[in-house]
């Protein structure tokens, strides 16, 4: 079988890699590849800001009615993916939303400096007579 081998270069700090492959790859495909496995700091923190988009897609989107709380409004949403970019490129350490009806939110970085995303919904009942 023949081997491809292609060039590609990570889009933050432009360090080239050769990949071999078994099918022709473009040349696109092989910047994304190295990009995806780049330990620069660019790459890293834009891989850790997909995570957490992805988790507040889960926590805070459509994908939320499984656990049974509501999803945000797209303010909210908003709100929170332009934090996570922040978190996610170090302008930020931690923050916390509080969005009302109990529900709150808090974006940090643990020890491993991994990007926590954290729903909280608490419910008061109240009965005045």
């Amino acid at each position: 079988m023949e081997q491809f081998e292609v060039t590609g270069n990570c889009k933050y700090c432009g360090v080239g890699k050769m990949i071999q492959s078994l099918d022709l790859i473009t040349d696109e495909r092989a910047d994304l590849n190295v990009t995806n496995s780049c330990g620069c700091v660019g790459a890293i923190s834009n891989r850790q800001l997909e995570n957490a988009l992805g988790k507040i897609e889960e926590l805070f989107g459509k994908e939320c009615t499984k656990f049974g709380v509501t999803p945000a409004t797209e303010e909210q949403y908003e709100i929170l993916k332009n934090a996570a970019k922040s978190m996610a490129y170090d302008e930020i350490l931690h923050v916390t939303y509080g969005f009302g009806n109990g529900v709150k939110a808090k974006i940090c970085k643990n020890a491993k400096d991994e990007i926590e995303i954290i729903r909280t919904n608490t419910s008061v009942i109240k009965r005045t007579t």
